[in-house]
């Protein structure tokens, strides 16, 4: 799995194996988030590399009151407060100001969770053209071809979807971006 995953399945839940001295190592805590969610962001902020096994190993039966589809900690915005920090400490610890592309329900609560870590869009890129030229909290909204007038910060792109991923990857790609160190999707 590539390293800037981490950010683009939230409500998958596969099982997670790690071996018991890296685990012991990691340690276990509660931030009030999915403990498990928490550990995979800190192995790859410790630099480890994770992959998915191709087979089942395991089955058990998942019903409606499992912690994971019940429980507070497992809530959409808890995710989002798990994915911030993690890019705060990690992606955005060298800036406080970051390009935000994407504005929608995802890219609207990814900002809010990163400006409790003092982090803040310098702009928003957006493929819409009604939207080009408006100001969303002091950030103005720019087209991605604007992108190469304006400094290079690091780029969060928080648009859902496969397909507009990939797209946002191909057209920052082309800018010659380079994923995990200029950018990441972060859906």
């Amino acid at each position: 799995m590539r390293a800037e995953a981490f950010v683009e399945c939230p409500v998958a839940h596969p099982t997670l194996m790690v071996r018991t001295d890296v685990l012991r190592a990691a340690g276990y805590r509660d931030e009030h988030w999915p403990e498990d969610y928490d550990l995979v962001l800190r192995l790859l902020g410790q630099g480890r590399e994770i992959g998915v096994v191709p087979r089942r190993l395991l089955a058990w039966r998942d019903g409606p009151r499992r912690l994971w589809r019940a429980g507070e900690a497992y809530r959409l915005e808890r995710f989002t407060a798990c994915k911030a920090a993690f890019l705060a400490a990690h992606f955005l610890a060298g800036s406080d100001r970051y390009v935000l592309w994407g504005y929608g329900p995802t890219g609207r609560a990814l900002r809010r969770a990163l400006a409790r870590h003092g982090k803040r869009p310098s702009h928003v890129v957006e493929v819409h053209p009604g939207r080009i030229g408006e100001i969303i909290h002091g950030a103005p909204v720019i087209s991605v071809d604007e992108l190469r007038a304006h400094p290079r910060r690091p780029l969060v792109a928080a648009v859902a979807g496969e397909r507009p991923r990939r797209e946002i990857r191909d057209a920052l790609s082309a800018l010659g971006f380079r994923e995990t160190q200029d950018f990441v999707c972060a859906a």
